[in-house]
């Protein structure tokens, strides 16, 4: 029984923070693709996190109030950010697919164009501003707070644009043992420029750390 939780960027750090929610009971390993949340080397983590974690600050009240911007800036601030990318969606999803330019199909670009417009898609950017410091990958995949301890499978597309790709791949590698890294020649998409290495990748490790 259990599962096994996967995500790319966001969607990485919403399958580690689901794993830390339900447990190893329930998910028997999460697979990030070019995940995005922070990650604390060890020495910093165990010296000012571990101690007292994001989880046990809200937990008990310590963790003062968020306050996000007004909604009329953050609904403004949407709306000029989705009138600025929409015109910019094909040479941006080009420069996110470096190995593979052409997995950046005309479908692809008129899919995200036509989300783009659906009524109340600037909230979903609003919703960005008014989300709380988040826990970082550390505390996620710590087992010691009741988190997620299990297997992690971390395939990261190096040439990813949008950050220093080897550095997280690195970072990821250092945060605890079970988390294995597979280094891949892509972009942030590295399931779409590479899918033949991903499932080949994804299903050695399931084999060899999920249902040993």
């Amino acid at each position: 029984t259990g599962c096994v939780l996967a995500g790319n960027s966001i969607g990485g750090y919403t399958a580690m923070a689901a794993a830390a929610e339900m447990g190893e009971g329930r998910v028997r390993g999460v697979a990030l693709f070019n995940s995005a949340g922070k990650i604390l080397d060890r020495e910093e983590y165990e010296k000012d996190v571990r101690s007292d974690p994001v989880g046990a600050r809200t937990m008990s009240g310590r963790l003062p109030a968020f306050s996000p911007p007004p909604s009329f800036l953050l609904s403004l601030g949407s709306s000029l950010l989705l009138l600025g990318l929409r015109p910019r969606i094909r040479p941006v999803l080009k420069w996110l697919y470096p190995h593979d330019p052409s997995a950046a199909t005309e479908a692809l670009a008129e899919d995200i164009e036509r989300d783009s417009r659906d009524f109340g898609a600037e909230h979903v950017i609003m919703s960005g501003g008014k989300l709380p410091p988040p826990s970082s990958a550390n505390e996620l995949l710590d087992a010691s707070l009741g988190n997620y301890g299990g297997p992690v499978l971390v395939v990261q597309g190096v040439l990813d644009p949008l950050n220093d790709a080897e550095l997280r791949a690195e970072q990821f590698g250092n945060v605890r043992e079970g988390v294995e890294v597979v280094r891949v020649q892509a972009g942030h998409c590295v399931m779409d420029e590479r899918p033949g290495v991903v499932a080949d990748e994804l299903g050695r490790w399931i084999e060899e750390e999920v249902e040993k």
